[in-house]
């Protein structure tokens, strides 16, 4: 392996966003609580999305770089929804959540779209 290539940071991205979002589903449909989902959204969603995508903008790839940091934010931004949620220093409710969502909705047409 030579000193100046590098991996395809693309992959950490995709199994940090594929994985949480299994994790999600399984909370979803009752087989999990939230806990898994919060801690595994901050880490492997959340943090580990972030450093690939400005990995992927070191590499010049902008829509590696947009997809992956935006994503990483919105699994920090969902986790503090429920932390906050869950200390009571924020009551959110099904109707804030659900905007939150369709925002997110919105960007990944634009992503699609892309």
């Amino acid at each position: 392996m030579s000193i100046g290539k590098q991996g395809n940071p693309a992959v950490v991205g995709l199994a940090g966003f594929g994985l949480t979002t299994l994790l999600l589903q399984f909370h979803n449909i009752g087989l999990m609580g939230l806990g898994p989902v919060v801690a595994m959204g901050f880490i492997f969603g959340g943090l580990a999305q972030l450093v690939a995508g400005f990995a992927e903008q070191k590499m010049g790839n902008n829509f590696g770089f947009a997809a992956f940091t935006s994503y990483g934010a919105f699994w920090i931004g969902l986790g503090i929804i429920w932390i906050l949620n869950h200390l009571g220093v924020y009551q959110s409710t099904t109707t804030d959540v659900g905007y939150y969502l369709i925002a997110w909705t919105m960007l990944t047409a634009i992503f699609w779209i892309a």
